[in-house]
């Protein structure tokens, strides 16, 4: 969590990450993958714990992203 910044959304437990301005969907992938790479013998049950933990702990309401209607955010496709 010290390298990444999560929201939760609290109608569907998705978790997003911040990413280049904008938070895109996928944040359970980079945890896992983080995890691995800091704990390669951990145990599936240890990672469901650690990703629940994050879960509980980042929770925000859907709204609260749509708050501003003057912010509109744009991801610009290449």
């Amino acid at each position: 969590m010290k390298e990444y910044t999560f929201a939760t959304m609290d109608d569907n437990d998705d978790i997003y990450y911040y990413n280049d301005g904008i938070f895109v969907k996928g944040g359970d992938i980079i945890i896992k993958r983080q995890i691995e790479l800091l704990y390669p013998s951990i145990t599936t049950h240890q990672v469901q714990e650690i990703t629940n933990h994050i879960r509980r702990s980042t929770l925000v309401s859907r709204s609260d992203f749509d708050r501003d209607v003057d912010i509109l955010t744009l991801r610009i496709a290449h």
